[in-house]
């Protein structure tokens, strides 16, 4: 499996000299404040982040600009898990009606709780344009025939869900590989083996085709209503 993992330096597109280039940095702060004004949300921002591999050493051609926007949940309600699923829910919406690309490299942006700590070891402040914690290069290990056991069980997986053509197991399959790759950042960070295995996944289109079999599910799913639909009311017409 030839997937480079680890860089010696950081993206040389957009960092240089271990800053974040002015042209990168004012276009990603506008396209989070862009999104923050859809929202409609009257909570003060507190900070807008760059995190991410984008933001480390271990980028690759596949690589997000993944950009936070930080607020106090309890500016929006006290009852923040219900802010939660609310700012998710919107980031979602948006990111999915925005196809947004920088130097190649596709932006989404989440807006996180001024509490919650990042698990990334880079963490760019777009705001006050400094590092807030700067990512030093590592002595990386991996285990490569685990990340290749555990590549190919998924993909077997994968090619066997869309064969199946079954929505409910497709999606269950997507579910089992985000949780995967959560639980692998919250034990061992964005080098542990599920969530590097979740990279490789993406780059290789995996996760598209994945996703996209579900699209076409669900269109088919729609035209066979659609087509049932017109023939009740042919029927009810002729009789």
């Amino acid at each position: 499996m030839k997937v480079k993992i680890y860089n010696d330096i950081l993206n040389p597109t957009i960092w240089e000299n271990g800053k974040l280039k002015p042209e990168i940095k004012e276009k990603l702060l506008q396209i989070g404040k862009d999104f923050y004004a859809d929202t409609e949300t009257d909570a003060p921002l507190k900070d807008v982040l760059f995190v991410g591999s984008l933001a480390n050493y271990n980028w690759s051609d596949t690589s997000d600009f993944d950009v936070h926007l930080v607020i106090d949940f309890k500016d929006v309600d006290e009852n923040v898990e219900l802010v939660e699923k609310l700012v998710n829910a919107l980031k979602s919406k948006w990111n999915d009606e925005h196809d947004i690309h920088l130097k190649g490299h596709n932006v989404e942006v989440y807006i996180q709780d001024v509490t919650k700590e990042n698990r990334s070891t880079g963490v760019y402040s777009l705001m006050q344009d400094k590092w807030l914690s700067e990512p030093q290069k590592e002595n990386v290990e991996v285990d490569k025939e685990k990340i290749q056991e555990k590549y190919n069980d998924i993909v077997r997986r994968i090619e066997s869900g869309i064969k199946s053509q079954d929505i409910t197991k497709l999606k269950s399959i997507v579910k089992d590989i985000y949780d995967m790759r959560q639980a692998g950042l919250d034990k061992s960070g964005e080098l542990s083996t599920e969530n590097l295995v979740f990279k490789i996944l993406r780059t290789r289109k995996h996760l598209e085709n994945l996703k996209q079999a579900i699209i076409n599910l669900y269109r088919s799913e729609e035209h066979t209503s659609e087509l049932q639909s017109q023939s009740t009311i042919s029927y009810a017409v002729f009789c």
